[in-house]
């Protein structure tokens, strides 16, 4: 479920990095990308700085779990 998910994240995300708006007159329109760079599609400081946050209620059981969790994902890509 989760690789499926993944799929139509990317799709979508791929169908966002492809749009364009008209700019100009109606006499003579013209198309233009809504993002121009990577870095109008992603933000990747901004990003960073909302997952820090989060990170700090973090309590250590639940770290120890997030490591147990991440060798799991890394065993079952292997098979």
């Amino acid at each position: 479920m989760d690789k499926e998910y993944d799929m139509h994240l990317q799709a979508w995300l791929n169908h966002q990095v492809k749009a364009k708006r008209t700019k100009g007159s109606s006499k003579n329109p013209k198309q233009e990308y809504v993002y121009k760079g990577f870095g109008d599609f992603f933000n990747y400081e901004k990003r960073l700085e909302k997952v820090d946050i989060s990170h700090k209620d973090v309590t250590t059981e639940q770290k120890k779990m997030a490591v147990v969790a991440e060798r799991v994902n890394k065993r079952e890509e292997v098979q």
